[in-house]
């Protein structure tokens, strides 16, 4: 392995370790208010997708039903 491999590697390694920190002490502020929103992306995107007839691409469905359904867990398990 060269050694701008093993530089890009390191500041890889870096970067996703800091952006874990950061998440890790973001995170128990943010959930509490993070399922209600996620329900109303989800609807949006439906129907954005229903109006511009996106509704034949099953794996483009799957975005909003994910996120409606995380939004769904995340809101209950709060409460």
């Amino acid at each position: 392995m060269s050694q701008s491999q093993q530089e890009n590697i390191s500041v890889t390694r870096r970067f996703v370790s800091k952006t874990k920190g950061f998440v890790g002490r973001l995170w128990p502020h943010v959930r509490p208010v993070v399922g209600i929103p996620l329900i109303y992306i989800g609807v949006v995107l439906m129907v954005v997708f229903y109006f511009t007839d996106l509704t034949n691409y099953n794996l483009l469905l799957f975005l909003p039903l994910l996120l409606i359904t995380v939004g769904i867990i995340g809101s209950v398990a709060l409460k």
